[in-house]
């Protein structure tokens, strides 16, 4: 009993040390002699090869090797790749993954050994991660090829299709700037060669030898097509995939890799009284360890003899690492960190060939499996390249100096390559020569060490040494942005750099290079026609605005991109939306880019009585990211020829006052692909709508007024309504034109229902109101600031004891017509006056002709009988 409560005592006091060495860190005493040696995991677990089975490997080619091997060289030919669905072996489980290619430089070598890394942790891939993700979710073989065809709309896509598209969207999102959109080349060199899929038949080549069964007997038909048929489908499912939004890493996904490390201290050691020394040093890593995983934390010295581990948790851990009792031999040599263990994570992934950079092609595709881990960075003072990208941009102001005010934004999207010129031994010594100037076209057949792209703050930042790059010299070479006027220079950067005096070194430096910002946009706004500004229609009848908008150099990878239009309260929205780019000016023969709603653009309306609420209708055009990608590759950089033009109806409300112009503007704002923001104002186009009053009075003294005289009101028809076999016109003897009726109001509130006839009140007046008086919306051939419309008044009843007008008569309508001192007097007869149109004459006149004609057959028929 006694021994157990001993037993006992030591065991808890052994814990409590425990929990106190947990808490003040990890301490540990290895011996040379009695250590095990630190063993890494093998991570070399995924090998490039053949399967032999058609449902991993997947190719697209007809043509024999030959057409695409240069016999000579053993290289490709340029423009005739052909793309390959790859297979990975996981040398551990003996499954097979799916992958493409995104590294379109280097050879795939057979046998290549691979690992796992995060797309966003990639040297080259970072920047179009969230595509490169979203692309490979929804491609073959990752997707059916029933479930691509029934998401792209593309009904008849083959596999070689389907593999075409989701390489050439994979290239293009890998190295968004040195590549034509829908070409397949080797060297950046042959940019630009082709902008449209028109003329891909001599450079995509459209075949598949892997697995004729998909195609069922279609080969042949197609060769004799000329690939139209193809070429189609393959421009449709390509921009189903590139048009896809960017889809984000979740935090639960990430693999363990060398930026798992976040912080470290340089490793300090502390002699002990026996000579020998503990080693200690602190670390930061965030891991992802699910149900499972199993993943260690190790400082390592020496050859691995020396060393300390410790379990890791989920999220991030903060550790302070001791190796006790090291002899100072080795306590004074560098200290490794690493993470090793076993991980599970399912989402899309870098596979990345061990060995030097080019050793061979990097794959990108889709992971659920197990796979042993293995990252480690050597523990020393970190190397550090901070990016700051601003630019100066004026604010539309102008100071008290009377010169323009500006400020200055960050840049995001920026991309910088950086590459090893000369490491740090090279360069002291002068083994390696600098070149004084930096030629891009040089480094740009070479693979970055590194590569970092601005955030929305205009920053970013290479950690050199957690990425295990030597200290040395860097080329750093700013890609080309169509957001940005040109690139900076490419510079140099020496790292770790010495201070001005000499006296010691500079290990974190900042480079700012500064840019000019590109993004003049533009908008206008019309109405009826391009370039009209002003019209007068009819009240409550639908009538067209036009917004046009410029497109900027890069809408294809634009952030934002809207347009707004709140209407004045005088007028009512009434939809009938089209969104479409168009030619600049327009001619029978243009073509337009018609864009759908939901697809590539989001409508949004504000929908109100306006008349109840005095409040205004309004709606918004937003781009999706896949429109604005749509129209970059329909116009291409030729921006300046096309315009984004939106039409819509709306119509006249009773708040509107007659004669009175009702302004409307529109605005534009766009977030360019740097996340600058511009804005910019329409003119202020305007519509009215007019009227008249007339007066009607006894001809004989100008003076008496008349009350009961009902009109009708008629206008021109056009020469489309004339044409049109469906419109009936009417013809009224007094008027040379074929006419139409018109309907308008007896009120200049512009209230009620609009009426077709209007009868004078007790004071004689007849009001009309709610009529156009712009010629041009009448007959497109006059002048659009036509002063006033001539309408048709046709009397169909007449006042008591008054005949009817003789014949119709012309009403003026213009910008006063309506006002008291322009009363239009219309005068009608007394008595039973023989008219030339109509009234109670004309019927006794005819009673009396008919009564003259049967006398006389009175007559003839009793002088016959008189003779019988």
């Amino acid at each position: 009993m006694k021994g157990r409560k001993v037993l006992n005592r030591i065991c808890s006091f052994a814990l409590a040390v425990l929990l106190m060495v947990s808490a003040m860190g990890i301490t540990a005493r290895a011996d040379g002699e009695n250590a095990v040696k630190y063993e890494p995991t093998d991570t070399y677990v995924l090998k490039y090869g053949d399967t032999g089975s058609p449902e991993k490997n997947y190719a697209s080619r007809y043509k024999p090797e030959a057409d695409f091997i240069n016999t000579a060289t053993g290289t490709w030919k340029n423009g005739t790749r052909s793309p390959a669905v790859f297979a990975l072996h996981n040398m551990n489980s003996g499954e097979i993954l799916s992958a493409y290619c995104t590294d379109n430089y280097t050879t795939t070598v057979k046998g290549s050994e691979y690992q796992r890394l995060n797309l966003e942790d990639s040297i080259y891939a970072q920047s179009g991660a969230g595509m490169l993700r979203a692309i490979i979710k929804n491609s073959f073989p990752f997707v059916t090829l029933e479930e691509m065809r029934a998401a792209s709309g593309v009904a008849d896509l083959t596999v070689c299709e389907a593999v075409n598209v989701a390489q050439l969207a994979v290239w293009e999102m890998a190295h968004p700037d040195l590549f034509e959109v829908t070409k397949f080349v080797d060297e950046p060199e042959s940019k630009p060669l082709v902008s449209n899929w028109e003329d891909q038949r001599s450079s995509i080549r459209y075949f598949d030898e892997c697995n004729e069964e998909f195609l069922d007997g279609k080969l042949e038909a197609i060769k004799e097509s000329n690939y139209a048929e193809p070429i189609a489908r393959m421009e449709a499912a390509y921009n189903y995939l590139i048009g896809l939004e960017p889809e984000n890493a979740s935090s639960e996904k990430k693999v363990v890799s060398k930026a798992s490390f976040t912080n470290w201290t340089e490793p300090v050691a502390v002699k002990n009284a026996d000579g020998s020394y503990n080693v200690s040093v602190d670390v930061t890593v965030d891991v992802n360890v699910n149900s499972g995983d199993k993943l260690t934390l190790s400082a390592v010295l020496d050859d691995g003899t020396y060393f300390i581990s410790t379990d890791l948790a989920d999220g991030t851990n903060s550790k302070t690492l001791t190796i006790a009792n090291v002899p100072a031999e080795a306590a004074l040599g560098e200290v490794k960190l690493a993470i090793d263990g076993h991980q599970k994570s399912s989402d899309v992934y870098l596979f990345d060939a061990e060995g030097e950079r080019g050793t061979s092609q990097s794959m990108i595709g889709m992971c659920a499996e197990e796979l042993p881990v293995h990252a480690e960075i050597t523990a020393e003072r970190p190397r550090i390249i901070h990016f700051e990208k601003m630019a100066k941009v004026p604010t539309g102001e102008t100071g008290t100096d009377g010169k323009p005010v500006y400020k200055t934004v960050p840049l995001s999207d920026i991309v910088f390559d950086l590459y090893l010129v000369a490491t740090m031994d090279e360069y002291s010594t002068g083994a390696v020569e600098i070149p004084e100037k930096i030629t891009v076209s040089e480094y740009y057949k070479k693979h970055p060490a590194y590569t970092v792209t601005t955030d929305n703050n205009g920053k970013a930042t290479v950690n050199l040494t957690q990425n295990s790059l030597p200290d040395g010299v860097y080329a750093v070479i700013e890609r080309e942005n169509i957001a940005v006027s040109e690139p900076v220079e490419p510079f140099y950067v020496v790292i770790p750099a010495t201070t001005p005096d000499g006296g010691s070194l500079v290990y974190e430096l900042t480079v700012k290079p500064k840019n000019e910002v590109i993004g003049d946009i533009k908008i206008e706004k019309d109405v009826i026609s391009l370039g009209n500004d002003w019209a007068s229609v009819d009240a409550y009848k639908a009538h067209t605005w036009i917004i046009g908008a410029t497109i900027p150099l890069d809408i294809a990878d634009g952030k934002k991109y809207e347009i707004n239009d709140n209407l004045s309260n005088q007028l009512d929205y009434l939809g009938n939306i089209k969104v479409q780019v168009e030619d600049k000016t327009p001619t029978a023969e243009s073509k337009v880019l018609e864009l759908k709603k939901d697809q590539d653009y989001v409508l949004t309306e504000t929908l109100v009585d306006s008349v109840a609420t005095k409040d205004s209708d309004a709606f918004k055009i937003s781009l999706t990211a896949a429109g604005m990608r749509k129209i970059g590759n329909y116009v291409g950089s030729a921006v300046n020829n096309y315009m984004i033009r939106v039409y819509f109806d709306a119509q006249i409300n009773s708040n509107a006052k007659v004669a009175e112009e009702i302004p409307n503007k529109a605005t534009l704002k766009y977030t360019n692909s740097v996340n600058f923001d511009f804005n910019a104002e329409s003119d202020v186009p305007e519509v009215v709508t007019g009227g008249a009053k007339l007066l009607k009075v006894d001809a004989a003294d100008k003076v008496t007024t008349l009350a009961g005289a009902t009109f009708k009101v008629y206008r021109p028809a056009t020469a489309e309504e004339i044409a049109d076999e469906k419109v009936i016109t009417e013809t009224i003897k007094g008027i040379s034109v074929p006419v139409m009726p018109v309907e308008f109001f007896d009120n200049a509130a512009l209230t009620g229902n609009k009426v077709t006839s209007v009868t004078s009140n007790a004071d004689g007046v007849v009001l009309i109101y709610g009529l156009a008086y712009n010629n041009a919306i009448l007959d497109p051939d006059a002048e659009a600031d036509s002063e006033e419309n001539t309408y048709y008044l046709v009397e169909t009843e007449a006042p008591d004891g008054y005949n009817l007008l003789t014949k119709p008569l012309e009403l003026k309508v213009s910008a006063t017509s309506h006002l008291d001192t322009s009363v239009i007097k219309v005068e009608n007869n007394a008595g039973f006056e023989l008219p030339q149109t109509g009234g109670i004459g004309t019927t006794i006149f005819t009673m009396t002709g008919l009564i003259l004609m049967l006398g006389a057959g009175i007559i003839l028929v009793t002088r016959r009988r008189m003779y019988l």
